[in-house]
């Protein structure tokens, strides 16, 4: 698309803050899927204890038990307000994440080594259960998901390429919000269009 006309001005965004009602049911679920883990961790881990038989009960057990460590980061994750800072006079890039006030993940970059920022995006298809309609026919159901990814791609020479995801913001926003980052950085975008990500089946 060209290199963009860099607006040589900072940068300083936030996405919104989750509704309390997303902070609720995303506790609410993720408590749930916790417990089953646990308890099947746990069952794992007394069959263990009590036949003696075999390490399979216990390495079942204990992959249940870190189940719920991800669940807890994937909502902390997703419930994170982001922050986008860029400083021309300090060549600072900086992207952190913030859950519930408290930053707990901090990215910084230098501004000059920015390259592109590239575009892409992939469908995610899944099959449903084939069902049975009033006259009888079969249906085959299925549902696709869009997946846009924003990516910050620099260079150092000490780290080698580096990368940002700021997809995150462009979310509450459109491709616009892209291109402007990305003339305020002074880079240019590439839009690469729909990828197919590899060894990904849905079905």
């Amino acid at each position: 698309m060209g290199k963009e006309t860099s607006y040589f001005g900072d940068l300083d965004i936030s996405t919104k803050n989750p509704d309390n009602s997303s902070i609720i049911g995303g506790i609410i679920i993720t408590l749930f899927y916790s417990f089953i883990c646990v308890s099947i961790g746990m069952i794992g881990f007394l069959t263990y204890i009590f036949d003696d038989i075999t390490m399979i009960p216990l390495i079942i057990g204990l992959l249940f038990f870190t189940i719920p460590v991800f669940l807890i980061y994937r909502l902390i994750n997703i419930l994170s307000t982001h922050r986008l800072i860029l400083k021309h006079d300090k060549d600072v890039l900086v992207l952190e994440k913030a859950f519930q006030g408290k930053c707990w993940s901090v990215k910084r970059k230098t501004l000059s080594e920015s390259v592109y920022l590239r575009y892409h995006y992939y469908t995610l298809v899944s099959h449903e259960s084939d069902s049975i309609s009033y006259d009888g026919s079969i249906t085959s159901g299925t549902s696709s998901q869009t997946i846009k990814k924003y990516l910050i791609h620099g260079f150092s020479k000490t780290e080698g390429e580096w990368i940002l995801d700021i997809s995150r913001f462009i979310e509450q926003h459109d491709h616009d919000k892209a291109r402007e980052i990305a003339k305020y950085i002074g880079i240019e975008i590439r839009d690469e269009g729909e990828v197919q990500p590899k060894g990904l089946v849905i079905g």
